[in-house]
């Protein structure tokens, strides 16, 4: 991705990173919904394209001479399950079938259609928790993964 501005570097990777969910888990799981920032939902599962950040690595010292960047982008994905404990597991197994799916296709694409040099899954964060809400008690399981990429600006 040559001659991009920070901004727009983060925003391509996300994009393509969101694309590339939206692509894989259209036909393996159609319930799992993708929002483009921070939502919340009573029941299901669905997953949170929110932030990230990015930071560039001088390069020597000319007007035309590339420089490296880092650029990563945050994600949340989340499960609702109603039941006893087993649910608990049941919410986080499927949250991981999910990032597998997803870490395969960024495994198996590491430019993302040319977007990156190279785009990796580089942090997993996992928490669950109960809830009771009227008579129902269960579960949500949250999983929040960081992709990481890294892109050469020129110019």
């Amino acid at each position: 991705m040559a001659g991009s501005r920070t901004s727009t570097g983060f925003y391509v990777l996300k994009k393509a990173l969101f694309d590339a969910a939206v692509s894989v888990f259209q036909t393996s799981a159609p319930e799992f919904e993708q929002n483009w920032g921070r939502a919340i939902r009573a029941r299901g599962q669905w997953a949170n394209w929110v932030g990230g950040d990015t930071d560039q690595q001088p390069g020597p010292f000319a007007p035309t001479k590339p420089r490296d960047e880092t650029l990563r982008v945050q994600v949340e994905f989340w499960a609702v399950r109603s039941g006893p404990i087993g649910a608990a597991r049941e919410a986080e197994e499927y949250l991981y079938d999910r990032v597998g799916e997803l870490e395969e296709y960024v495994r198996e694409n590491t430019t993302l259609g040319g977007v990156a040099r190279h785009c990796f899954l580089s942090r997993i964060e996992v928490d669950t928790l109960s809830y009771q809400a009227k008579d129902t008690t269960g579960y949500t399981a949250g999983v929040g993964l960081e992709f990481e990429g890294r892109v050469r600006i020129t110019g």
